[in-house]
């Protein structure tokens, strides 16, 4: 099963890699503006990203055989928030970092085609 991981490009972090977990196991590493593929089994798993002490929150996600899976990672400081780095480093660790699953449009058409039926 292909595991698609890529991380945006912005000013906080970007000389640093963020580790990306799955399960709570480190399986890579992703630097600033890259795309990774991770091959990972079937079944229910959580997926993380995290850099120092701060992290994303864990993401729930089922894969099945011969699916491809798209995810984006990146950092929450952003324009006026850069100002907020300590408190999202100290206080607000689990959403210094957030990462979200990526739809294809052809997935989301399918999708909305099945609500409307």
């Amino acid at each position: 099963m292909k595991l698609i991981v890529s991380r945006d490009s912005g000013y906080a972090d970007s000389l640093r890699a963020y580790a990306v977990l799955i399960d709570g196991v480190k399986i890579g590493e992703i630097r600033n503006a890259e795309t990774k593929e991770f091959s990972i089994e079937p079944g229910r798993h959580n997926i993380s990203a995290k850099i120092d002490w701060c992290r994303t929150s864990a993401l729930d996600f089922t894969a099945k055989e011969g699916e491809q899976l798209s995810f984006v990672v990146s950092s929450n400081l952003r324009g006026l928030r850069l100002l907020l780095i300590f408190w999202y480093a100290i206080v607000a660790r689990s959403k210094y970092l957030r990462i979200e699953q990526e739809f294809s449009s052809s997935l989301t058409t399918d999708m909305q085609v099945r609500q409307l039926a």
